[in-house]
């Protein structure tokens, strides 16, 4: 918390600095531009909201509007969302945090908002769907997808085989990321047992009525504190890299998560979004720092991304919350959506995109 309070007041400096030396460039103003969010505080400011890109003269920063979708796509961006609630950050951006990616589709694809967090494969399908007005500029999460046991029987994947796994996504990238796995391996004799919901298979767990779940973070951990002996067993992205292709310099080879922009905007305010990149850079950063995972979990709850504080701090290390943009975020997503749509084209949108898909900064 002392390191966020000491980066806080850096920001504040630096800002103050780039106000007094840059009178060429557009000051700030004390428009926050919220959206209606129920978790989030309510801005400070008396100015009305305002579509993206939209200022009420020439003086005002342009304003971000940006959609999230609740888990570990969006905890990311907690630190960010409370230093420019507070006034902290150089961009003017307002956030909305979603329980559902159909309510994230339905605003980009509207215009409501111009750039939002959504998993991978529904990137490509935004850009498929639009016409290639949907764009990819970096990934923000990778795998985080982990086979939990109430027991010690399984170890490995080998271990599943005439075994019943719950599972919620079916149709969707839990489905798809299991049978290539299972497939890779051989193993045909592993029943995956679908629920409606990720609540629904730890449910299943707590009630004793399953002993193995796929659960993402930050479900796994909710479950591990709910049912004493319930482990991690496997980590399915580990798996997963051992029929990849190898990438220096990351935690695993499978991105669950991104940042979309709508082309449009990033035509006409490309220089803004590349700062709003470099923010979300700079707090992953600071999400991930041990000193800081108390303060930013508090945040993360503060905006309705996660309901609790303490599974929120503990399965932060293994929501793999990363920052990769550049020709490292294309190679990675191409090869994702390459073997997704082996298993279902209609998973990415019917068709792998075109490279004017990847926003990758000069």
């Amino acid at each position: 918390m002392k390191k966020l309070a000491c980066i806080m007041l850096t920001l504040a400096v630096m800002v103050s600095m780039f106000a007094g030396c840059t009178k060429t460039e557009a000051p700030e103003d004390n428009t926050n531009g919220q959206t209606q969010q129920e978790e989030q505080p309510p801005s400070d400011s008396t100015e009305e909201n305002g579509q993206d890109g939209e200022t009420a003269d020439k003086s005002e920063k342009v304003l971000i509007n940006v959609a999230l979708l609740k888990g570990p796509t969006a905890m990311g961006a907690a630190a960010l969302m409370n230093e420019s609630e507070n006034g902290f950050v150089f961009g003017n951006y307002s956030f909305e945090v979603y329980n559902t990616p159909d309510e994230v589709t339905a605003k980009i694809i509207n215009g409501d908002v111009s750039v939002a967090a959504v998993p991978v494969n529904l990137a490509s399908a935004l850009y498929n769907k639009t016409e290639g007005e949907v764009l990819i500029a970096a990934v923000n999460t990778l795998g985080n997808l982990y086979i939990v046991e109430n027991g010690s029987s399984v170890s490995s994947l080998a271990d599943l085989s005439g075994k019943t796994v719950v599972m919620a996504g079916q149709g969707a990238v839990p489905e798809y990321v299991m049978e290539f796995i299972l497939s890779k391996a051989g193993i045909t004799d592993t029943t995956l047992s679908f629920v409606s919901s990720h609540s629904d298979a730890v449910a299943a767990i707590v009630s004793g009525d399953a002993d193995i779940a796929l659960l993402p973070e930050p479900f796994a951990t909710a479950a591990m504190k709910k049912v004493s002996g319930l482990n991690i067993a496997i980590d399915v992205a580990e798996i997963w890299d051992e029929y990849s292709y190898e990438e220096k310099g990351v935690a695993n080879t499978l991105p669950m998560g991104c940042i979309v922009v709508r082309k449009d905007f990033l035509d006409e305010y490309e220089k803004e979004f590349s700062k709003f990149l470099d923010e979300y850079d700079y707090f992953i950063d600071v999400t991930n720092d041990e000193e800081e995972i108390d303060a930013v979990s508090e945040y993360i709850v503060t905006y309705g991304i996660v309901d609790d504080k303490e599974i929120a701090s503990e399965s932060i290390p293994r929501c793999n919350i990363i920052f990769i943009d550049g020709s490292k975020m294309l190679r990675l997503v191409d090869n994702f959506l390459s073997t997704m749509y082996e298993f279902n084209p209609k998973s990415v949108g019917g068709a792998i995109p075109e490279e004017d898909f990847y926003y990758i900064r000069n």
